[in-house]
This record gives C-alpha cells, structure tokens and sequence, in this order.
C-alpha cells in the first residue's frame, strides 16, 4: 500500500514538471514571422537605393560643367580683344603680321580650312622666303614632314585661300594641277601638290588687324 502511493506521487511529480517546461521550450523554438524580417530589413534597403540615387545625381550633374568648362576656354583663346594689343591667342605663336596655329591633327584640305576658319583664319600663305624658311624650322622642331599650305588651284592657276597675292613660289616638284590641285610643304624640299582629300596636319594664320 505505501508502495502503491509513493509511486503516484512520484508520478504526478513528473508530470507537473513536463508540463511546466514544455512552454519554456515552445517559447525557445518560437518562429521569427517573415514580416518581422521585412520590417527590419526594409528600411537598410530604402537607405541602399537614396544613397545610390544621390551619386547618380552627382554624376549626371559632372558632365554638363566639364563641357561648358572646355567650351569657355576655347573661347577665350580665340578673344580678338587680344589682337588689338598685339598678342596672339593662347595656342598661337607670333611670327611679324600674323599669329599661327600649328595643328598636330592630320585632316583633308578642306577640313583643315574649316577649322581654321572657325578660328577666324585661314590655312597659312607664304610670301617670301624669310616666312618660308621659319615654317621649315617650326616642321622641324616639331617633326613634321609635310604640313598643308592654302594654295590651291582653280582654272590652272595657283592662288592662296586668304585672298592675298601669290608673288613668291618655292615649288619642289608639280604634279598634274587637274588631278592635284592642293598645295602642301614638305620639311626636306619645297613646295609640291596632292589630292585635297590626302590627310596632314597643317598650319593656320590670322593678322592682328581683325578689329
């Protein structure tokens, strides 16, 4: 009979602690709800996008000053005001009259005419063998072997694209005018003709007079 109780005893002992700890393991083992997760990883993600979207903005917002940067000093060096007290734009060198531009980059006659004309000059005229020789030295100095000049001919007969008289010559060799009608410079010899759609780099030339 005592046996008999003990036994309950121990019993309901056992089972009082089963069901005390069975909520403590259950609170244990509680699942995290994918809301929560959401919820505190949100806001990183919206902090993530707004610092990507401000250096977007930065970035778009470089390039416009860049351009407008390069614009105003490409206007500045071409300032006529500069003329008028007898100084050449930055990039050209003064030689007696005239301010040069020596172009490194090979073009066609004709672009290279354009882009001197933009400039407010015109592919470089030759007029005695003083100016002659100084553009021979400055080839040399830079390693150029030719280098365009603004004769061109038209009707068989040579003329310069800046309107001025063609009095002095220094031709080397002439080819067939109909067929190459653009003349050009060479660093070793004189003056000779090519096609106009040949590519070299070339000289521009503008006076101190344009007011």
């Amino acid at each position: 009979m005592k046996l008999l109780v003990v036994l309950s005893l121990l019993l309901c002992v056992a089972l009082s602690v089963r069901a005390a700890a069975v909520p403590v393991e259950e609170e244990k083992k509680a699942p995290v709800s994918v809301e929560d997760i959401v919820l505190k990883e949100e806001p990183v993600q919206v902090e993530e996008v707004k610092k990507m979207e401000v250096e977007n903005q930065m970035e778009l917002e470089t390039f416009p000053e860049e351009k407008d940067t390069v614009l105003e000093m490409d206007l500045a060096e071409h300032d006529p005001q500069e003329e008028r007290f007898g100084f050449c734009p930055d990039g050209w060198i003064r030689h007696q009259s005239r301010c040069l531009l020596f172009v490194n980059s090979a073009m066609t006659w004709y672009k290279a005419e354009d882009y001197c004309n933009e400039r407010q000059g015109s592919l470089i005229s030759v007029h005695n063998p003083r100016e002659n020789s100084f553009l021979h030295q400055q080839m040399t100095v830079a390693g150029w072997h030719n280098t365009w000049l603004g004769g061109f001919n038209l009707q068989n007969q040579w003329r310069w694209i800046d309107h001025e008289g063609l009095y002095y010559t220094n031709w080397y060799s002439l080819s067939s005018v109909t067929s190459y009608p653009c003349m050009y410079m060479t660093n070793t010899h004189g003056w000779r003709n090519i096609a106009c759609s040949s590519s070299l780099r070339f000289i521009c030339g503008r006076n101190f007079n344009n007011c």
